[in-house]
């Protein structure tokens, strides 16, 4: 998916600014986005289906880190350490621009 054009100017706008919640524009990281969902299977006991999706989920980032270089700093493993409510995932931030293994 890509970020929204109303989010992007608001990010734009307010880059260099960190009154207003701006970031240095090397912290801009989140133009396109990638979603994987993952749905437990039906067929199968609720755990077991759980932690097959939750499997799922790591080798979807398993691949991305593979065709791209991640940003180990910007890895976030909600499965590992769910959130309050629950919610469960993998955020991983790559770099799309630069080949696989060259030097930042």
């Amino acid at each position: 998916r890509t970020k929204s054009l109303f989010s992007i100017m608001r990010k734009v706008l307010s880059l260099e600014d960190l009154q207003r919640g701006g970031r240095d524009r090397g912290e801009v990281f989140d133009v396109l986005g990638m979603r994987a969902i993952v749905e437990p299977r039906g067929d199968l006991p609720q755990k077991e289906a759980e932690a097959l999706a939750a499997q799922a989920c790591y080798v979807v980032a398993e691949v991305a880190g593979e065709l791209w270089t991640a940003v180990p700093e910007r890895t976030k493993d909600y499965i590992t350490m769910p959130k309050r409510n629950g919610y469960q995932s993998i955020h991983m931030t790559v770099r799309l621009l630069q080949p696989r293994g060259e030097p930042d």
